[in-house]
């Protein structure tokens, strides 16, 4: 079943991206939000300064994505592949990394 999910900014709490997700309506957030943000890179929607706290991103695809200012607090993002994904400012606090891959990620700017 396809559902809307709203991914939404970390600071005015406004809807950023509403993400088309296949996925039962009583499914944990954690899951609704880890596919959206999938959702969302495959789009090339801009993820800067989302609330993605909390997040199931194992093993995701983000290559590329706009993840600058982002909260990414508590989120799962084991064996996720962050290849090129902008990284600067994300608070990563309690943030599970194991196996990502994060080569080419840009944690401090194209200016750095």
């Amino acid at each position: 079943m396809t559902i809307p999910f709203e991914i939404r900014n970390r600071w005015t709490n406004e809807v950023q991206v509403t993400a088309q997700i296949d996925c039962p309506p009583d499914a944990p957030v954690s899951i609704k939000l880890g596919l959206a943000v999938q959702w969302a890179v495959k789009e090339r929607a801009d993820l800067r300064g989302a609330n993605l706290c909390g997040a199931k991103l194992c093993w995701a695809d983000l290559c590329g994505a706009k993840l600058n200012w982002a909260d990414l607090r508590e989120t799962n993002l084991r064996g996720a592949k962050l290849n090129w994904a902008d990284l600067r400012d994300v608070d990563l606090r309690e943030t599970k990394l194991c196996g990502a891959d994060l080569s080419g990620a840009n944690p401090l700017g194209d200016d750095q």
